[in-house]
């Protein structure tokens, strides 16, 4: 009686191990993964399985997950691919705290169905009024639309001595986000769109982004470090951005009260920007970045269009430059109460331009900021002159 108990209960232990093996959606199963998600479960993806998808895969609850399962970090991951003209966003978590894509590779198969803008969506869009999102050992490519991650800001309100609501604490960790837009007819695409305040952007791979590698909406509190943006084969405008107003109050600049986009504690530092062009012959200088970290929205616009010319507060520091075809390394222009320094230059600039943009002298080189319109600490390699990037 003995022996035929645990003979029962090796069978039942095989049968549970079986079941739980085969819990993993297997090629093919799109269907599925909402199911899970819909019932409040995570969805948890068989290795080297890949779904064609033709509807926008939400998270319905918070604190669910999409994986593969065993968390693989290589080509194993399991594969969401738009399978449809009419789609762009692969995966939906905006307004669901706490959700995570974890090990999945994400293709928006823009080669196959086109580039969409106006009316562009991302590829991943999270944030809204969420905290504690996270992304983590991902690969996302070819978005058809202006970004490969959008974390969006969410609903947030500033009471007088704090921001409230909207999106806080994101972590995008870890990850290879690649081949996103062209520059050619301005069919340009970011990698990562991080505007959720308090966030943590970290140790990851952004190649051929060509609009921003990393483009942070002011996103106050939020730390960029040790990522690697580079462009070795499309050109991009920016390599990591600070130049968009979202978070906007006011403060008194030299008495006057003035409305800034808010970039209090947001600090990107560490970070390595290659633009780095194969060599083509006497007289071929082909730019890969136009700039390296941008400060400002005057390095956009002589006249920004909302009429918000200061972002306020920021750092960067200790971040590093190279490659061989980049314009401009860390030009500032519309910032007050920064701080640029211990910032590292080993590029090579295609050329020192000092021709006129803004009806002001215009200077390429590595660190450069404007002599009224770019105010705080700054490390003493920084040049005065303007520094509008005139784009193609």
């Amino acid at each position: 009686m003995h022996s035929r108990t645990m003979m029962l209960s090796v069978v039942l232990l095989l049968s549970l191990s079986s079941a739980a093996a085969a819990a993993c959606i297997p090629t093919g199963s799109v269907s599925a993964i909402q199911t899970e998600l819909s019932a409040g479960r995570d969805a948890v993806l068989c290795a080297n399985a890949t779904f064609n998808v033709t509807s926008t895969i939400n998270f319905v609850y918070a604190n669910t997950k999409i994986y593969t399962e065993g968390y693989p970090t290589g080509a194993t991951r399991a594969t969401l691919r738009v399978a449809s003209s009419s789609l762009q966003t692969l995966v939906n978590g905006v307004d669901k705290s706490g959700v995570a894509i974890r090990n999945v590779i994400l293709d928006g198969a823009r080669p196959t169905y086109g580039y969409v803008r106006p009316a562009a969506e991302a590829l991943i869009k999270l944030g809204g009024n969420a905290s504690g999102q996270t992304v983590d050992s991902i690969e996302a490519f070819e978005p058809r639309g202006w970004t490969a991650l959008h974390v969006f800001e969410g609903s947030p309100s500033w009471n007088g001595s704090a921001w409230t609501g909207g999106c806080t604490s994101a972590t995008v960790t870890n990850s290879f986000i690649h081949d996103a837009g062209e520059i050619l007819n301005s069919k340009w695409a970011d990698g990562i769109s991080m505007a959720c305040r308090n966030s943590y952007v970290a140790y990851n791979t952004i190649e051929d982004a060509t609009d921003g590698g990393i483009v942070v909406f002011g996103a106050p509190g939020t730390i960029v470090e040790w990522n690697t943006v580079k462009n070795v084969d499309r050109t991009a405008i920016g390599g990591i951005n600070m130049v968009d107003t979202t978070y906007r109050r006011s403060v008194l600049i030299n008495g006057v009260a003035t409305t800034v986009g808010d970039y209090t504690g947001t600090i990107v530092r560490y970070n390595t920007l290659v633009a780095d062009a194969p060599w083509c012959g006497f007289f071929c200088f082909p730019v890969l970045m136009y700039s390296g970290i941008s400060m400002g929205p005057r390095v956009w616009w002589c006249s920004p269009p909302d009429g918000v010319t200061i972002a306020y507060g920021g750092k960067a520091i200790g971040n590093e430059l190279q490659g061989n075809a980049m314009w401009y390394g860390m030009p500032a222009d519309g910032v007050a109460s920064w701080e640029s320094t211990s910032n590292i230059n080993n590029a090579g600039f295609l050329e020192d331009f000092a021709g006129s943009s803004c009806s002001s002298s215009n200077l390429r080189k590595a660190f450069v900021r404007h002599s009224t319109h770019a105010t705080g600490t700054f490390q003493s390699q920084y040049v005065e002159g303007q520094t509008h990037v005139v784009m193609p």
